[in-house]
């Protein structure tokens, strides 16, 4: 992941995590963040869960990945 894209990395108590409709979200910031899987993968929570959160302006998103691995200068390894 383009590090550039990544607003914040985050640990979510997964109890906090809700469903709306299809869509697993949580409280944010004043507002409800979308949590999205990886492609093609179905996530089990962990405990705690770790988010990658990307803004595009107003809007945010975060994507559920199994662990941060690290933090380069150029891109974040995250293991999915």
């Amino acid at each position: 992941v383009p590090l550039a894209l990544v607003a914040r990395l985050e640990e979510f108590d997964p109890a906090r995590i809700e469903r709306s409709g299809d869509t697993r979200v949580i409280q944010y910031r004043n507002g409800l963040l979308p949590l999205l899987p990886v492609a093609g993968r179905a996530t089990e929570l962990r405990s705690p869960q770790p988010v990658i959160v990307f803004n595009d302006g107003p809007q945010s998103m975060g994507l559920l990945v199994d662990g941060i691995q690290d933090i380069l200068e150029e891109r974040l390894s995250v293991r999915v």
